[in-house]
């Protein structure tokens, strides 16, 4: 049973929604994306890499009772976006697709492509340690690799965007 909880962030390249989930009543656990901007892409230069994205995951303890002090293990999964498939994401602008993917490493490797755990895509697991004080807060960042592969030569110029849903269950 999870509580949820909107987060919308526009990129310039990306549009992320972030659910969170309390698991435990005596801490709460939020996610939190920052933009991932790719900059202009040219075909002709081979893949566009960035590294500038980042999810954040904060928990705090909320209730002194029942005391709650130790490790918040979590998980954070992506959705596929407009592609519909985590091998093919795509960002659209008007009626244009341009393909891009997310990544847990900054290899790229296809084995690497941050999703829901499906069809071959990865999660990013992590852990926050809390002391049992009322209030006390911690966060961890998550760098999010991205790729625009090269030679995509049939799309014009534009500013492109998706839709992706950020899942944390804690």
């Amino acid at each position: 049973m999870f509580d949820q909880l909107i987060r919308r962030v526009v990129f310039p390249t990306a549009v992320l929604a972030a659910f969170a989930g309390a698991a435990q009543a005596a801490i709460d656990c939020s996610v939190t994306a920052s933009p991932l901007a790719f900059g202009q892409y040219d075909a002709d230069s081979g893949d566009l890499d960035s590294d500038s994205g980042q999810v954040s995951v904060s928990c705090r303890v909320i209730s002194s009772s029942p005391p709650f002090g130790g490790v918040v293990a979590y998980e954070i999964r992506m959705s596929p976006g407009l592609g519909g498939s985590f091998n093919n994401r795509r960002m659209q602008s008007s009626v244009n697709l341009l393909r891009y993917n997310f990544f847990v490493a900054g290899t790229r490797s296809p084995v690497e492509i941050w999703g829901d755990g499906t069809s071959g895509s990865q999660t990013v697991a992590g852990s926050i340690t809390l002391l049992g004080q009322l209030g006390d807060s911690r966060s961890r960042d998550h760098i999010v690799y991205g790729r625009i592969p090269g030679n995509q030569t049939l799309v014009p110029p534009g500013s492109y965007s998706d839709s992706i849903l950020i899942t944390l269950s804690f």
